[in-house]
């Protein structure tokens, strides 16, 4: 009788389950951030992404609804999630280790690029992530709301260094400027994405 083949884990899932157990009281408004990160840092050092996921310029950063979507899919397995009310934040869907230890399935080199955003992002506040990734050329270059393409540009360590605050924000309202539209889904938009 043959056996049937392990259903192999989706990258992102692994991805995400390696960030939780690495970094502690993680938001989903982080693990976005550090994952635009960890795909930043593959793709400008290995030439592609480790995910696919496809993140949006928003006023509070690189987002997609996929991570939290993929998060709550594996919640009550290698990771649980729990929602923590701030007065200031609102409430925060906050991922955490379900299990003592879990087995990821990733290639050697994403998990290299795992280690090394955990270790230069994990501990530093949302803010500071969010600030670093909203001045990445990438970023800034991507109109409000549209995904960031990856592809655009040609894989480079440049793609790692982050234009001023003051370029950024002319950048950001040069892009404004040219279509209104923009300008009024920024006022509309929410402040948690």
């Amino acid at each position: 009788m043959a056996r049937k083949a392990k259903a192999k884990r989706p990258v992102l899932n692994d991805v995400i389950v390696y960030f939780a157990f690495e970094i502690p009281n993680l938001s989903e408004a982080k693990l976005n951030k550090i994952i635009f990160l960890a795909d930043l840092y593959h793709y400008a050092n290995r030439g592609h992404r480790i995910t696919s996921v496809p993140f949006r310029n928003y006023l509070h950063g690189p987002w997609s609804s996929i991570i939290a979507q993929t998060a709550q899919e594996s919640d009550g397995r290698d990771i649980r999630i729990e929602i923590v009310h701030s007065q200031r934040k609102g409430d925060m869907m906050i991922i955490r280790p379900n299990v003592p230890q879990t087995t990821i399935d990733l290639p050697k080199e994403a998990i290299h690029t795992v280690k090394e955003v955990a270790h230069q992002w994990g501990q530093l506040s949302l803010t500071e992530v969010i600030e670093f990734a909203k001045r990445t050329p990438l970023f800034v270059s991507t109109p409000f709301g549209e995904v960031i393409d990856f592809e655009r540009v040609p894989p480079s360590p440049d793609l790692l260094k982050t234009c001023s605050a003051t370029a950024a924000k002319r950048i950001s309202e040069s892009l404004r400027q040219h279509n209104p539209l923009i300008l009024k889904a920024l006022q509309a938009w929410p402040a948690h994405a």
